[in-house]
């Protein structure tokens, strides 16, 4: 039950921070160990706002397999925290174009919303901070169940 629920907040995650194309219906397929050990330090990098994802970190390749959305949801298949929080899902959205740019969300369930800013030093009063690559951003679109953090990264088009 919880990975159905966990499932249905993947479904839509990504559209928190920024526009992207309709989510995936099923859930993911499970990720083999290795491959995730091989990502995960890159995947981390970037959900904390620090590195973008591109094609060339060859460890991401198994993970982000091309397909017509541009989105990914993960289900880390071990232990994995952001900015030492435990992430439940990970979404990650690459636009290929680079024109709506990129966001990489973390869903975290065990957490407040209080406990995840402080944790990822965002200021409640601007709910956001900005880093070398993007803005690090954390919210509660489905309730006080889960939080979201994202890393939005700004693509060539912008309102």
């Amino acid at each position: 039950m919880k990975k159905l629920h966990l499932a249905a907040l993947a479904i839509t995650s990504a559209t928190a921070f920024a526009q992207m194309p309709v989510p995936l219906l099923d859930t993911p397929p499970a990720i083999d160990l290795a491959v995730w050990r091989a990502a995960a330090p890159s995947l981390q990098a970037a959900l904390e706002c620090k590195t973008k994802i591109t094609p060339k970190i060859a460890a991401l390749r198994p993970l982000l397999k091309k397909n017509e959305r541009d989105q990914w949801e993960m289900f880390p298949p071990e232990a994995f925290t952001v900015f030492g929080l435990p992430v439940e899902v990970v979404v990650i959205y690459i636009d290929r174009d680079a024109e709506m740019g990129h966001s990489y969300t973390s869903i975290i369930m065990s957490k407040s919303l209080a406990e995840v800013r402080t944790a990822a030093r965002i200021n409640p009063k601007i709910d956001g901070r900005n880093t070398k690559i993007g803005s690090l951003g954390a919210a509660q679109p489905r309730g006080p169940e889960s939080v979201e953090l994202t890393c939005t990264v700004a693509g060539k088009w912008q309102d």
